[in-house]
């Protein structure tokens, strides 16, 4: 005698992995000994509706609801084919209103290429002339950019002949600082040998003087 419960949560948890063939193999055998079984029946409904068998997926639903038309898991398995239907329409819809756009599509491409082909014509035209325009304006561009090149050279040349000023004009500086320095020293050893010298000649003055004052007596 087969354990119901047992076997019935096998099938569940086979069927919640994926694993839909195995589950449906389980549920069979289950239903074999309990064909009124109604949540073996619905599990193989949907086991059956994943693995694209929707015929017998669709029974299974129905003769649950034969026996129990509240149950509300076979009504809504059944919806899973309503559903499925109306995704159908909708698709076909889809299709018939893609084929009409591309049918427009092509219709105005060809409309569109006719004055494409007319404006092109007008285009090469007018790209004509732009393009002189355009070869002009680069020209343009191009001698302006050779003179502040040139410019670049001038300021260039112009920096660096004022660096040699600067530095010149620097050497000089010192050179006169220098002069200056020695005319400085030469006539401080000038005063100080002109001090020495009044010195001595006051001294001899003096001495002169004493001599005299005492002659007098």
């Amino acid at each position: 005698m087969m354990d119901y419960s047992k076997e019935y949560q096998v099938a569940l948890e086979l069927a919640s992995a994926l694993r839909y063939e195995e589950a449906g193999q389980k549920l069979k055998l289950i239903l074999e000994e309990h064909p009124d079984n109604m949540d073996a029946l619905i599990l193989l409904g949907k086991v059956e509706y994943y693995l694209g068998l929707f015929p017998s997926s669709r029974r299974r639903f129905e003769t649950v609801l034969t026996h129990d038309p509240g149950n509300f898991e076979a009504y809504y398995g059944l919806r899973f084919f309503t559903e499925r239907k109306r995704r159908l329409w909708t698709i076909t819809a889809w299709l018939t209103s893609i084929f009409l756009f591309l049918s427009i599509a092509v219709f105005l491409n060809i409309s569109i290429r006719a004055g494409f082909n007319r404006f092109e014509e007008s285009f090469s035209e007018q790209n004509g002339y732009y393009y002189e325009a355009l070869k002009e304006l680069s020209d343009r561009m191009l001698g302006m950019s050779e003179n502040l090149d040139q410019y670049a050279h001038d300021l260039d040349k112009l920096k660096e002949s004022l660096d040699s000023g600067i530095e010149a004009l620097n050497e000089q500086i010192s050179d006169l600082d220098l002069k200056q320095e020695e005319q400085f020293s030469k006539l401080g050893d000038t005063q100080a040998k002109y001090y020495r010298t009044t010195s001595e000649e006051i001294k001899d003055l003096k001495e002169t003087a004493h001599r005299l004052k005492d002659r007098s007596y």
